[in-house]
């Protein structure tokens, strides 16, 4: 949807806000990439507190609000 809507932006002359929606799209690819690494990191059971850090993590990924 947001590739749609970059497009109509652009098609209406706002190349502003369709640069700004693709920059963000970026920022959190990379901030999912990060998520993922914590995740991978995590999975140790040797790590102090790994289970609270890596049940956040693996929420965010998912979208999920922490519990």
């Amino acid at each position: 949807m947001s590739d749609e809507l970059v497009r109509r932006l652009q098609h209406l002359g706002d190349w502003q806000a369709a640069d700004r929606i693709e920059a963000l799209q970026a920022r959190i690819a990379e901030l999912e990439a990060a998520l993922q690494k914590i995740v991978e990191y995590c999975d140790d059971p040797y790590l102090p507190y790994y289970k609270d850090i890596l049940s956040k993590a693996r929420a965010a990924l998912e979208g999920k609000k922490d519990e």
